[in-house]
């Protein structure tokens, strides 16, 4: 007897064991939302739900292309009840799009359908990045939305939805330009305009409020962009990630991809292939490999100010779970019943373990965000500096101060400090400092006309980017 029923995609024992999976990882997700201190995604997710959150005052945030626009609009009414508010949005979007894939198994008749939503929600990307205001889950469900709607042959609506997936992550118009492909080899003409919808519609908007023509492309601030502060790496980057990123699914996923696309060669001599097998191999196969190409291909050439960040790895979590379920049913259907029961067993155990072993659940506070708090306890204890206009570069120190960083007479980021006038404060710290902000500590220390009020290192010395000491040190200008 094998250590889990062998299950199809319609049958008794797959619905069980999809609801109990369901069930189980859900309320791990809401209970590590809930008593999680701190946050996945760095300052990233604090930029993000601030550009939601004060997008209501400004509107020209609605429309800032780093802070996603698609993200900032349904974001924004959440954003304004707080943090958490996004970060259980965010779950939302995990849960419905872990439960739209395991619908997406069954239409595509996937045996052991119930292990697609496991995978997804095991994948130490996923479970890593559960508590936090990033934009991949919602970039994600994007694709997953087109696919559902595609197997549904619902190809109208499923076009114009995924039409806006490049306002959520840059990264969507790689899919859009595989379902080019996709539609062109197809013959449906018709739904290729489209996959322009999104962008159309943006960019009009766009460049009604700035006048730009193709705002699309003279607003997007990775397009020509300056910042070469993160540098480039190895094009084997991601491929040495991918376990630890997608979990043990990632070896499935190899071996599914090989087996796939031999099984679809003919595809351009012959019109044999039924609509599934065309699904599998431009949608599933097609736009989630291109995706990784792309990133691999990015932070190869230090392009478009990549990082070699693997989280963005987080919207293709979905087909590549499709694809792994794909290449264990193929590699378990060979196995006699002892050898299929290891399997199980050992496939199950390891996928459970890949996100403890990467991450701690709860999420605690970040190790700068420790620091950060020092200095908002030093400004408690200093009433003479309430109210006082800051210069600073983490997006976190406003939020727990409860200021407006968009609001110039409050706020402005560290790199415009040398606009300072006397009475400003300005909080340099060794991350994004030297960094993105490209203030070297020297700028401060060295201009007579700034007095340092007080500085913060940590008990344990860590390094943050290009292995800078980490560090605060808060200056008034006279």
């Amino acid at each position: 007897m094998s250590f889990l029923p062998y299950t199809s995609s319609n049958s008794r024992d797959d619905r069980r064991m999809f609801y109990l999976v369901f069930t189980i990882l859900s309320l791990f997700y809401l209970c590590n939302g809930w008593f999680s201190e701190g946050f996945n995604g760095g300052a990233d997710s604090i930029t993000h739900f601030q550009v939601a959150r004060f997008s209501w005052k400004h509107h020209d945030l609605l429309l800032d292309q780093w802070g996603k626009p698609v993200f900032t609009l349904l974001a924004s009414p959440l954003a304004q009840l707080g943090f958490k508010a996004v970060v259980f949005f965010n779950i939302a979007l995990i849960l419905w799009g872990a439960w739209l894939s395991w619908r997406i198994a069954s239409l595509l008749k996937l045996d052991n359908a119930w292990m697609v939503p496991f995978f997804i929600l095991s994948a130490p990307v996923v479970m890593g990045n559960g508590v936090s205001a990033l934009t991949e889950m919602l970039c994600s469900l994007f694709l997953i939305i087109y696919l559902y709607l595609i197997l549904r042959n619902r190809f109208v609506w499923a076009s114009l939805i995924v039409s806006f997936m490049p306002f959520a992550r840059s990264e969507g118009f790689v899919v859009l330009a595989v379902l080019f492909f996709y539609y062109a080899f197809t013959r449906r003409w018709a739904s290729i305009p489209l996959l322009a919808f999104g962008s159309i519609v943006y960019d009009v908007l766009g460049c009604l409020q700035t006048g730009q023509i193709m705002w699309i492309i003279s607003s997007n601030p990775y397009v020509a962009t300056a910042v070469n502060t993160y540098g480039s790496g190895s094009l084997l980057h991601f491929f040495l990630a991918a376990v630890p990123v997608f979990g043990i699914a990632f070896i499935f996923v190899l071996y599914a991809t090989v087996i796939k696309a031999i099984s679809c060669r003919s595809m351009f001599a012959s019109k044999a292939l039924n609509e599934h097998e065309r699904i599998w191999f431009w949608v599933i196969l097609g736009a989630s490999w291109a995706y990784f190409a792309a990133h691999t291909w990015l932070w190869w050439q230090g392009a478009w100010a990549s990082f070699g960040l693997t989280r963005v790895m987080f919207v293709i979590v979905v087909p590549f779970s499709l694809l792994a379920v794909y290449g264990f049913n193929s590699i378990a259907s060979r196995l006699g019943n002892v050898s299929r029961n290891m399997l199980e067993a050992g496939v199950i155990a390891l996928t459970i373990a890949g996100p403890f072993l990467a991450d701690g659940y709860p999420v605690a506070l970040g190790l700068e965000e420790q620091e950060h708090h020092k200095v908002i306890k030093w400004m408690d204890e200093h009433p003479e500096v309430a109210g006082k206009k800051i210069y600073a570069a983490n997006y976190y120190l406003s939020m727990q101060l409860r200021v407006d960083p968009y609001d110039k007479a409050a706020y402005e980021p560290l790199g415009k400090c040398k606009k300072a006038k006397p009475g400003d404060l300005v909080l340099w710290d060794a991350h994004f400092g030297p960094n993105e902000h490209q203030v070297p500590l020297t700028t401060l220390t060295q201009d007579s006309s700034f007095v340092l009020l007080e500085k913060w290192a940590p008990e344990r010395k860590f390094s943050t980017l290009k292995g800078y000491d980490f560090e605060l040190w808060l200056f008034k200008k006279k």
